[in-house]
């Protein structure tokens, strides 16, 4: 009887995984992705990559990742830099949190968007080197993928190219 049961819930383990199908005309990336280079990112799960309007787009069903990542080119401290870029963050953000790894800073917060559909509200971070900062925008539609979006917002990796 045990057998049977561990059978029928692999077997369900593989059709939930068939079920989400990435898009077969785009390219997939997964593990460390190299964005740019200074930065990379460790992806947990799988990922259609496309880039819009000058924006990389990570995605799959149910998750999307808008990433954007700009220079110093004003020289600014690091500290200097996470201190501008708390200005930009809207009045309605919750769940603001800094923290520091690997001589990067990261500032991130919930932001309830409205797009017209029933996902949850959005994470978004900042991560910031002495040579620029990354912006991701996570969308999401369950409330429980919050701790990927954590897991890949924390995936964040400065190697700095000098």
């Amino acid at each position: 009887m045990k057998l049977s049961l561990l059978i029928m819930f692999i077997g369900a383990l593989a059709m939930d995984a068939k079920a989400i199908q990435l898009h077969p005309d785009f390219p997939v990336v997964h593990g460390k992705y190299q964005m740019t280079i200074d930065w990379a990112i460790n992806l947990p799960i799988e990922f259609n990559r496309r880039v819009e309007g000058g924006s990389l787009v990570l995605w799959r069903p149910g998750f999307t990742i808008w990433v954007d990542a700009r220079n110093n080119d004003k020289e600014l401290t690091t500290d200097a830099q996470l201190e501008w870029l708390k200005t930009l963050i809207s009045k309605d953000a919750f769940d603001i949190q800094e923290s520091n790894a690997n001589d990067v800073k990261f500032l991130t917060y919930r932001l309830s968007e409205s797009m017209g559909d029933d996902r949850v509200p959005a994470l978004h971070c900042f991560a910031v080197s002495s040579t620029g900062y990354v912006s991701l925008a996570i969308y999401f539609d369950k409330e429980e993928d919050l701790k990927t979006a954590f897991s890949i917002a924390k995936g964040l990796v400065y190697e700095n190219a000098t």
